[in-house]
């Protein structure tokens, strides 16, 4: 039997999530992380739902006024979300 050479798990791991199907997934774990992350606690205790569908983040929030303030600054959201993932993923923010 031929030993082959060892590899670390940071090599490993990105092949097994691949393999397993799991890369949508964790995505769209990290774009609702970001979200709250960049937004801060106001807005994400303001956000009641996340879900990233096609590139587009539909966030679903209970202020009118939170939601009125977030559709002005939607594009410059989009690109500090996108340069922080280090790839474009999300492409428009849809609110309500």
């Amino acid at each position: 039997m031929k030993r082959e050479e060892a590899k670390s798990i940071k090599d490993l791991f990105p092949l097994f999530i691949r393999e397993m199907g799991l890369e949508t997934g964790l995505s769209q774990t990290r774009v609702y992380a970001l979200w709250d992350e960049l937004m801060g606690p106001v807005i994400s205790s303001a956000t009641q739902q996340k879900q990233l569908k096609e590139g587009k983040l539909y966030v679903r929030l209970s202020s009118s006024v939170v939601r009125n303030w977030l559709f002005t600054k939607r594009q410059s959201i989009v690109q500090k979300m996108n340069a922080n993932l280090g790839k474009e993923m999300v492409t428009d923010i849809i609110l309500y």
